[in-house]
């Protein structure tokens, strides 16, 4: 059951410099996970749709930011993008792991 919602928005992607503020999207939510005592929380891949970062970067990026964060969240899902949406994959299918 959900019980918060929790909206931010990341950066648009216009290169590298970007990391700084995509992590800080994810660091503002889990600040605000804590202030209302949230035990875990899903994020969807924040700014790779139309904002154009890149997938396999933002995935980095938001693993990055949610292990070096501290919170008392206990559990975090991150979504990403099915890999075949990536560019130079070259229609490899994920089927899960």
């Amino acid at each position: 059951m959900v019980k918060w919602v929790i909206h931010t928005v990341g950066p648009r992607y216009h290169g590298a410099d970007d990391a700084g503020l995509l992590k800080a999207a994810y660091t503002a939510s889990l600040a605000c996970a804590d202030e209302v005592g949230a035990k875990s929380v899903a994020f969807p891949s924040i700014s790779t749709g139309v904002y154009g970062y890149p997938a396999p970067e933002a995935a980095r990026l938001s693993i990055e930011a949610v292990v070096i964060t501290p919170t008392q969240v206990e559990g975090v899902l991150l979504l990403a993008p099915l890999p075949t949406t990536w560019p130079g994959c070259g229609g490899t299918t994920w089927t899960g792991a």
